[in-house]
């Protein structure tokens, strides 16, 4: 990598190419000042699914609420077209967390231990972040990767059900219903018991309860229990997180949206697969994903499944933009070496 620069998003179709054509020119500026020849190729990651159609490619619709200033507004949104036109070169815009996945597998090839892990074997990640990101892919023995599904698990439907766990000096209980989560913890140092509710007004997604600075961020005050809380929460993740594992183990995949269903094949594609990656912000909080993982493994083996693999992917705050590449077809890379001087 010869130049990295972060900046906060634009929110919004409009504000948001402004942004990537400004980013764009000016690392052509900057190419040119460094007597540097830039490859005229661009690849970006983005929240949303993205689906080829006749015309070229687009975001689906509900997809990318965290770009949108209003619902529906990236809905059909043909991003790849629309930027190639505004900078005159190539452009491949792909879901960010299949581009992470891309990029961790490949990060994991690189190191014979991990690459005999994944290696034959059809593997899953999951990216606790702002959100959770996912993807599902075959890795041939010879490292060949091939992407299966659009990856979005995140807005798989959450179950209603109930936790109660009771530890030495503290208890949580979680009911889940179809719009609405109520978390109560209690310890016995602390002089009252934590409340907070989450509503919605739409089906609860595991996303809701399965990602980063989202119902346990400080906002909510479930942080001033401390480690206690913070670890009673992150066993509450692990619950969550089996449930999620088991409906993709047994292809019950169901979503809210019609438009988001998975096809059958996609469904009998995720059945059984034993290999996750993980990966995203969260990831790198080593405590919090210790005893996720701690609950995990209890209910797992108290179901009496056959065992799963957990690979932790370095967290790198550019793998959405490296992993980009991996998607680049070989008509369009053809077309970007014709371009050369």
């Amino acid at each position: 990598m010869i130049s990295a620069k972060k900046v906060p998003i634009e929110k919004g179709v409009e504000p948001l190419i402004e942004q990537i054509v400004g980013l764009h020119f000016r690392a052509r500026r900057e190419a040119a000042r460094r007597n540097l020849l830039l490859f005229p190729l661009v690849t970006i990651g983005t929240p949303g699914r993205h689906e080829k159609r006749k015309a070229g490619w687009v975001i689906s619709r509900g997809t990318a609420r965290n770009l949108a200033r209003w619902p529906g507004e990236f809905d059909e949104v043909p991003l790849e077209d629309l930027l190639s036109f505004r900078l005159g070169v190539s452009v491949v815009v792909r879901n960010d967390a299949s581009a992470q996945m891309a990029y961790g597998i490949e990060e994991l090839l690189r190191h014979p231990r991990s690459a005999n892990v994944i290696k034959g074997k059809r593997v899953s990640y999951l990216g606790l972040g702002t959100g959770l990101g996912g993807g599902f892919a075959t890795v041939s023995k010879r490292g060949r990767i091939s992407l299966k599904t659009d990856g979005h698990v995140g807005n798989i439907l959450m179950e209603p059900f109930t936790f109660h766990e009771k530890r030495m000096g503290y208890q949580l209980k979680v009911k889940v219903t179809r719009k609405k989560a109520v978390f109560k913890f209690q310890a016995d140092s602390m002089e009252r018991n934590l409340v907070f509710r989450l509503s919605l007004n739409r089906p609860l997604e595991v996303q809701d309860l399965l990602s980063g600075p989202g119902w346990h961020s400080p906002q909510t005050g479930l942080s001033a229990g401390g480690g206690q809380v913070m670890k009673a929460l992150a066993r509450f993740e692990g619950e969550v997180l089996f449930r999620l594992i088991q409906a993709l183990h047994e292809g019950r995949v169901r979503k809210a949206k019609p438009w988001l269903k998975w096809s059958k094949a996609d469904c009998h594609f995720v059945k059984n697969v034993r290999t996750f990656l993980v990966g995203g912000g969260l990831s790198a909080n080593k405590y919090f994903m210790r005893n996720m993982f701690d609950k995990f493994q209890e209910r797992w083996a108290d179901e009496g499944c056959r065992p799963v693999t957990f690979l932790t992917i370095i967290n790198n705050a550019w793998a959405g933009a490296l992993g980009t590449g991996s998607f680049v077809e070989p008509d369009i890379l053809r077309r970007a070496v014709a371009c050369l001087p």
